[in-house]
C-alpha cells in the first residue's frame, strides 16, 4: 500500500466529528441570532463547536471564527470557555491585535488580571505595536499602581495618536504630576486643536494642579466662545474644591481589620513589649516543630497586633508573619501583613516581605499591587526595586524589568552583578556591553563585579579584545588574594572547562582549602564534570556541608549511580583511582540499558514519533509531514506525537498546521515528577526528557518508536529501550554533531555507541553524507541497521506558488524590476551558515554587477550584527534582511540565483525548495550538499570555500542567461524525480514497519 500524502485530514487518534467549515459558519449564524443567555442548552450546542473552529483556526491560521465563537461562549455566560479560546486563537495568529485586547479584556473582567497582564506585556515593545495596546497595558499598570508605566505608555499613545492626549493629561492630573501635566497641557493648547474635549481636558488639568489664573482663564474664555455645553461643565468643575492634596505616591492601603490605633494603656490580657519580643527570639532561635510553633504563634498574635497598634511599630508583626509562613501557614502570614501594612502603608520591609509571601501562594497580580506604588517613589529600597523587577520579569515585560534593576544598580552598586545578570538573560548586547565597559572604566577593585563584567562581555559576544581585557584585568585583580584560586576556577568553569577548573581549586594550599566557597565549589565542579568516581573526595567533602539543596541533591545522584555499579561515595573516596571509569551520563548510559529487558511481546505497529519542538527547520517539517501522512496509513495502528514544546509564543508550531491536527493532539512534555534513579544519574537536563518520554512509552506501549535530531535521540533511544520497545530509529540531519551538539562530542559519540550496541535500535540519516559520517564516527558499520532517507518536498504547491504570474506580482509589490536580477538564501544566522562570508560574496558581486538586489531570509543571533555590517558597508539598498517569513516560497518566486554558504550541511532542505520554484542553486562542496543537486546542471558546487569563489561563481552564473533558463527548468524536474513527499514517507515507513532491503 501507497502511503496518500494528499490534503491535510485529522490525525487516527483524534476526535472525530470536525465539521465543514461553511457547516461550522452557518451553524455560528443561527446561534448568533438566539437571544437567551445562560441558555444549558445554548451552551451544549456552542461547546460542540469549539473542536471544529480550533481545527480550522490551525488549518487555516485564521481566528474570525474563534472570536466569534467566543463572543458567543461569553454571551451564554462561560466565561472560562471565551477565555480558552481566545488564548488558543491569540497562539494561532499571534499577530492578531483584536484577539489579543479581547483576551485581555475578558481576563481583567473575571478577575484574572495577572493574565491579563502577561497576555499584553509582550505585545508593548513591538515596534509597530497597536496604539490600543499600549491604552490596554496602561490602564492595567495603572491598576496595578505602577503609575510610572502607566504614564510612560500613555504618553507614547498620545504621541502616536492625538486622540489619546486627553486620556494622558487625565492620568497626568489623576497622579497629581504637576509639572508634566501643566507642561502637557501647554503643548496640546499650543497645537490649537479643534476639540472641546482636549480644551475641557486641558481646563481641568490647569485648575486641579493648580496654574496661573491667567492660564485657567483664558481657556475659560475659549470654551465660552467656542462651546458654550463645555463651558458650562467648566463652571461646574469650578465649584470650590476640596484643599489641594499634597503630592503623594498614592498607595494601596488595606481595610485594617482591627480597631484603629488607641492611645488606652495595655489591658491585662496582653504581654509586655519585651515579653513579647523574647518568645518570638526564642521561637526564632530554637523553633520548636511545625505545630507547636503555629500554636504558639497563635497565642502571641492578639499581643502582637496590640502592641503594633499602640506603637506605630511593625517590626515584631513581620517577624512573626516570617515564621508564620515557616509553619506552613502563608495565608495567617499575610492577613497579619496586611494588618501591619494598614498601620504603617510605606514601609518597604513589610510590602516587600507582603509581595514575596503572595508570590509563594502564586497570587501574582496581589504581590504586584503589594510593591507596585512603593517602588515608583525615588525612596524606594535597593531590596524593592529588586522585587519589582523579578516580578515584571515573570509578567513578560523586560523592559520595565531592567529599568528596576537598573534603579537598583545605581542605588546600590552591590546589585550591579544582578543588573548584567538581567541584561545577559534578556539578550541585551549593547546595553550589556555597555554598562560592564561603565563599570571597568571605573577601575573596580571588586572582583566580583570585575568578574561579572567578563561573563557579560562573554556571553553577549563582545568583541575579542574586550573579552580578553577583561580576563587579564579579573586575573590581575584575584591574583594576590587569598581567593584568586576561586575565581580562576569560575573563570574556567564559564569558559567551559570544568575539569579544569576543578584542577585550579586542587591547586589550594591546605591552610584555606577547608573554605566553605572552595568546597562547595570543588563538589558543584565535580558534579558538572561528571567523573564521580575520580572526583568522590570533592563530592563527599561536599555532602558534609550545610550546602544548597540543589547541591545535596546531586552529590545524592552521584552516589546513587555509584552503588549501581558497585561501590558507593565513600568508599570511592578512599581509593577514587579505581573508580575512576565511572562516569555520568556513561555509566548510566550503560547501567540503564544493562537493566533494560530484550523486547519479547508483540507490541503491534503503533508508532510514537519524538521530536523537540515543530520549529521552522528541515527535520521538524519532515516530522510533521510525516505524523500527517502516516495518520492515514493503515499499516500502522495508531500513532502520536510527543514534543517538547509546540508553543506559539517560542516559534516552535512553525509547522504545527502540517501534522494535520491540533495543538491538544500533540503530548508535550512534562517535566513535573520529580526525577528519580536511574534517569536522576543521567544529570538534570537529559534525565528530565529521559524519564518523562519513558513514562509515556510505559503507558502507550508502542511497538515503533521515531526520534529526530541529537537533543531527542539520546532520552528517547535510552527511554524506549527500558520502556521494552522492540523498534527504535534514530533520525540524524546533521554532519557528525562535534559543533552542534548541546552537550559533549565525546560524551554524545559514547552514548550513541551504547544505544547501538542493541538490535532494536538503527540509525536513519537524510543523506548518504551524512549517514557515512556518523558511521565513520561511530564506528559502526553494520548495514542493516543503517538507512538512508533523503527529505522530501511539497513540489506541486512550491511549483504553483512560484509561477511567472506570482514572479511578476512579488516584484512589483517590492519594487524590483523585471530585469533586476535577484539573489537570495535562506538560512539561521548563526556562525555555522557564515552570513557574513556571504554578504562578502554579495559586496564583491555588487562591485562588478552593481544593478543586483540580495535577499536574506532568516532570523538568528547575527541578524542584527549582519544588518549593521552591511550598513556599514553602505550598501543597505541593495540588501532585504526581512527575518523569519511563512511565504517562502513567494520569495523564492522573485529570485534568479540561491546561493548558500554553509561550513556544514547534511542535506539542506533550502536548496530543495529553491530549484523546486525553478531558480539555480549555488553552495560550498561541503557534507551531503553534492546529493541535493545535479553539478553544472541545476546548480554548481564550489570547491574552494571563500567568498571570492562563490562570488565568482555567482557572477559567472549571472552572465549566462541561457544557462540560468535551462537550469531552471532541469531543477524543477530533478526535485519533482527525487525529492517528492510521497517518495520520503513511503521511505521512512518501509524502515519503520522494518521491510526488507531497505537501504
Amino acid at each position: 500500500m501507497t502511503v496518500d500524502a494528499g490534503e491535510p485530514r485529522r490525525l487516527k487518534n483524534s476526535p472525530s466529528g470536525i465539521l465543514r467549515k461553511n457547516d461550522l459558519i452557518q451553524r455560528l449564524a443561527k446561534l448568533d441570532e438566539v437571544k437567551a443567555s445562560n441558555s444549558t442548552e445554548l451552551l451544549e450546542k456552542l461547546h460542540a463547536l469549539a473542536e471544529s473552529a480550533e481545527y480550522w483556526a490551525n488549518e487555516m491560521g485564521r481566528t474570525g471564527l474563534l472570536r466569534r465563537l467566543a463572543k458567543l461562549l461569553r454571551r451564554a455566560g462561560d466565561d472560562a470557555a471565551a477565555i480558552r479560546l481566545l488564548q488558543s486563537a491569540a497562539s494561532i495568529a499571534p499577530e492578531d491585535v483584536q484577539t489579543w485586547l479581547g483576551l485581555c479584556q475578558m481576563l481583567v473582567e473575571a478577575s484574572r488580571c495577572w493574565e491579563a497582564l502577561q497576555a499584553i506585556c509582550p505585545l508593548v515593545p513591538l515596534k509597530n505595536v497597536d496604539t490600543e495596546v499600549l491604552i490596554s497595558a496602561a490602564k492595567l499598570y495603572g491598576m496595578a499602581g505602577d503609575w510610572e508605566r502607566s504614564l510612560q505608555l500613555l504618553e507614547s499613545a498620545a504621541r502616536r495618536d492625538d486622540q489619546y492626549s486627553r486620556d494622558f493629561l487625565e492620568a497626568l492630573t489623576r497622579w497629581d504630576c504637576k509639572e508634566r501635566g501643566i507642561r502637557e497641557a501647554d503643548r496640546i493648547l499650543s497645537a490649537q486643536p479643534n476639540d472641546p474635549v482636549l480644551w475641557f481636558a486641558c481646563f481641568a488639568a490647569y485648575l486641579k494642579l493648580g496654574t496661573d489664573v491667567e492660564a485657567i482663564n483664558k481657556v475659560r474664555q475659549l470654551l465660552f466662545e467656542r462651546a458654550p455645553d463645555w463651558h458650562a461643565r467648566a463652571l461646574r468643575l469650578e465649584k470650590p474644591l476640596p484643599a489641594q492634596r499634597s503630592h503623594t505616591l498614592p498607595l494601596r492601603t488595606p481595610v485594617r481589620d482591627v480597631t484603629t490605633r488607641s492611645s488606652e494603656p495595655p489591658v491585662a490580657a496582653f504581654l509586655g513589649q519585651i515579653e513579647l519580643v523574647e518568645r518570638v527570639t526564642r521561637l526564632e532561635e530554637h523553633p520548636p516543630d511545625a505545630a507547636a510553633r503555629w500554636a504558639e504563634l497563635t497565642e502571641l498574635e492578639p499581643s502582637a497586633r496590640y502592641r503594633a497598634n499602640i506603637t506605630g511599630r511593625t517590626g515584631v508583626l513581620r517577624r512573626m508573619a516570617t515564621l508564620m509562613q515557616q509553619a506552613g501557614r502563608c495565608d495567617a502570614a499575610i492577613r497579619l501583613l496586611q494588618f501591619a501594612q494598614s498601620i504603617n502603608p510605606a514601609n518597604q520591609r513589610t510590602l516587600v516581605l507582603l509581595s514575596n509571601l503572595y508570590g509563594a501562594e502564586g497570587e501574582w497580580w496581589e504581590a504586584l499591587m503589594a510593591i507596585c506604588s512603593i517602588s515608583c517613589s525615588p525612596d524606594a529600597e535597593s531590596s524593592t526595586l529588586i522585587v519589582a523587577a523579578k516580578l515584571y520579569k515573570r509578567a513578560g515585560d523586560c523592559e520595565r524589568s531592567l529599568q528596576f534593576y537598573e534603579r537598583a544598580a545605581r542605588k546600590d552598586p552591590g546589585r550591579i552583578t544582578e543588573y548584567l545578570e538581567a541584561l545577559v538573560k534578556s539578550e541585551r548586547k549593547e546595553q550589556g556591553i555597555a554598562e560592564a565597559d561603565r563599570i571597568l572604566k571605573s577601575r573596580s577593585e571588586d572582583p566580583e563585579l570585575c568578574f561579572a563584567c567578563y561573563a557579560t562581555y562573554l556571553k553577549l559576544g563582545a568583541d575579542n579584545c574586550k573579552v580578553k581585557s577583561a580576563r587579564s584585568l579579573l586575573f590581575e585583580r584575584v591574583d594576590k588574594l587569598p581567593s584568586g584560586a576561586l575565581w580562576r576556577a569560575r573563570v574556567f568553569k564559564l569558559e567551559g572547562g570544568a575539569d579544569g577548573a576543578l584542577s585550579e581549586l586542587r591547586s589550594i594550599p591546605d591552610s584555606v582549602s577547608n573554605d566553605y566557597d572552595i568546597i562547595r565549589e570543588r563538589a558543584t565542579l565535580a558534579l558538572a564534570a561528571g567523573y564521580w568516581g575520580r572526583d568522590a573526595q570533592q563530592l563527599l567533602a561536599g555532602s558534609l556541608l550545610a550546602a544548597p539543596a540543589s547541591l545535596l541533591e546531586g552529590i545524592g545522584r552521584a552516589d546513587g549511580l555509584l552503588r549501581r555499579c558497585g561501590t558507593s561515595l565513600e568508599a570511592a573516596a578512599k581509593s577514587p583511582f579505581m573508580f575512576s571509569h565511572i562516569k555520568s551520563p556513561e555509566s548510566a548510559f550503560d547501567a540503564i540499558i544493562a537493566d533494560s529487558p530484550h523486547s519479547m511481546d508483540e507490541r503491534g505497529t503503533g508508532l510514537v514519533m519524538v521530536t523537540a519542538s515543530l520549529g521552522g527547520g528541515g527535520a521538524e517539517r519532515m516530522v510533521a509531514r510525516s505524523v500527517n501522512c502516516f495518520g492515514k496509513d493503515s499499516r500502522f495502528a495508531w500513532i502520536k506525537l510527543y514534543a517538547r514544546d509546540v508553543s506559539r509564543a517560542t516559534g516552535a508550531d512553525f509547522y504545527l498546521r502540517k501534522t494535520g491536527g491540533l495543538r491538544s493532539d500533540i503530548t508535550v512534555l512534562k517535566y513535573d515528577r520529580a526525577l528519580e534513579p536511574p534517569w536522576s544519574w543521567l544529570g538534570s537536563g537529559l534525565g528530565r526528557r529521559a524519564q518523562s518520554i519513558f513514562d509515556l512509552l510505559k503507558s502507550d506501549r508502542p511497538g515503533i518508536v521515531h526520534a529526530s535530531l541529537d537533543f531527542m535521540n539520546i532520552p528517547t533511544g535510552l527511554a524506549a529501550l527500558a520502556a521494552g520497545v522492540p523498534r527504535i530509529i534514530l533520525h540524524v540531519h546533521n554532519m557528525r554533531p562535534a559543533q552542534l551538539a548541546a552537550i559533549d562530542a565525546d560524551t554524545l559519540r559514547n552514548c550513541y555507541r551504547s544505544l547501538l550496541l542493541r538490535p532494536e535500535v538503527s540509525l536513519v540519516g537524510c543523506a548518504h553524507a551524512c549517514l557515512k559520517d556518523y558511521a565513520d564516527w561511530l564506528g559502526f558499520h553494520d548495514s542493516s541497521r543503517m538507512h538512508t532517507v533523503h527529505n522530501g518536498m511539497e513540489v506541486q504547491r512550491i511549483i504553483s506558488s512560484t509561477t511567472r504570474d506570482i514572479r511578476d506580482a512579488q516584484r512589483s509589490a517590492r519594487a524590483i524590476g523585471p530585469d533586476t536580477l535577484v539573489i537570495g538564501t535562506a538560512f539561521r544566522f548563526v556562525e555555522l551558515k557564515r552570513p557574513f562570508l556571504w554578504v562578502e560574496a554579495a559586496a564583491m558581486v555588487l562591485s562588478r554587477k552593481p544593478d543586483c538586489k540580495f535577499v536574506m531570509l532568516g532570523d538568528g543571533e547575527l541578524l542584527d550584527p549582519v544588518r549593521e555590517y552591511i550598513g556599514g558597508k553602505g550598501l543597505s539598498d541593495h540588501f532585504t534582511l526581512p527575518g523569519q517569513v511563512r511565504d517562502v516560497y513567494e520569495w523564492l518566486s522573485i529570485m534568479d540565483l540561491f546561493v548558500l554558504s554553509s561550513r556544514t550541511e547534511a542535506l539542506p532542505n533550502t536548496l530543495l525548495e529553491a530549484q523546486a520554484a525553478g531558480v539555480p542553486v549555488i553552495a560550498f562542496d561541503i557534507g551531503g550538499i553534492s546529493e541535493t543537486m545535479l553539478d553544472g546542471i541545476t546548480g554548481w558546487l564550489v570547491r574552494e570555500e571563500t567568498a571570492e569563489a562563490i562570488g565568482e561563481r555567482v557572477l559567472a552564473a549571472l552572465t549566462a542567461s541561457a544557462w540560468r533558463v535551462d537550469a531552471s527548468s532541469a531543477a524543477r524536474d530533478f526535485i519533482k524525480r527525487n525529492f517528492n513527499n510521497r517518495q520520503m514517507v513511503e521511505a521512512l515507513a518501509a524502515v519503520l514497519l522494518g521491510a526488507k532491503g531497505v537501504r
